[in-house]
């Protein structure tokens, strides 16, 4: 792993029937940051809107959007959220994969 690495994860998912959303879901990569519980993301184009309610999805994290984060934890530690959109602009996690701890 290094500021020019791109973390790829192809993810399988299922929502339940009971599972709904007016406003979507969406997976996305975060990182552990030296601040424990805290995590930091790469940009919103990162992000993987969910067009169907099952399926397998690719996402893709450019280490370069978080590398020179002082809050970046060492090693690079990965989860992949999955988010009820509650809003426009929040939502409430439902599912994760992780910790996933790379070598660097």
């Amino acid at each position: 792993m290094s500021a020019t690495s791109t973390i790829n994860a192809v993810l399988t998912y299922a929502l339940a029937d009971n599972q709904q959303s007016s406003n979507g879901f969406e997976v996305f990569a975060q990182f552990q940051t030296t601040s424990g519980g805290l995590t930091i993301g790469t940009s919103s184009a990162n992000t993987v809107v969910l067009q169907n309610r099952a399926g397998k999805i690719s996402v893709s994290a450019p280490l370069a959007q978080v590398w020179n984060d002082s809050r970046l934890g060492h090693p690079i530690t990965a989860y992949f959220y999955l988010l009820n959109k509650t809003t426009s602009s929040s939502g409430t996690v439902i599912a994760k994969v992780g910790p996933i701890v790379y070598t660097e």
